[in-house]
């Protein structure tokens, strides 16, 4: 009796194995549940102000999955915590954003567009006449 009972052994880690490797499987991430998850890693740093970690991550994200939808939301991230970090990267900071407002698929590159504008580019403003200045104060 004892060696019929040994024999079912490897058939019982045969078993076993098979429910295992089936169980991971289906814990597997897809590409985009992966990538949500490192972006949004990497946000939660920055909103932390663990700047040095969230850097890597944005940095991390970008060279996983450079064709990502949220490619340039992150590159603003990075950007970001160049700036808010504690090394002050304001030269690559300003290369990223000033190649995000030129980007035609970033959501926020109007904003971007007046956050990267030189302030000898604005528009210029007409000066009022001093009677009309003087007309237009209340008195």
């Amino acid at each position: 009796m004892k060696h019929s009972s040994w024999r079912s052994v490897p058939c019982l880690f045969a078993g076993i194995l098979a429910c295992l490797t089936g169980s991971f499987a289906s814990a597997q991430l897809t590409q985009d549940q992966q990538a949500e998850m490192l972006f949004n890693s990497a946000r939660k740093a920055y909103n932390e102000k663990n700047f040095t970690f969230a850097q890597g991550k944005f940095r991390e994200f970008l060279t996983k999955f450079g064709g990502h939808k949220d490619v340039p939301a992150a590159r603003y991230g990075l950007a970001l915590t160049l700036i808010d970090g504690p090394e002050k990267k304001y030269d690559e900071a300003r290369d990223i954003m000033v190649s995000l407002a030129a980007a035609k698929d970033f959501a926020d590159n109007a904003m971007m567009r007046r956050q990267t504008t030189r302030p000898n580019s604005a528009p210029k403003r007409k000066r009022a006449s001093p009677t009309q200045s003087r007309n237009s104060r209340p008195h």
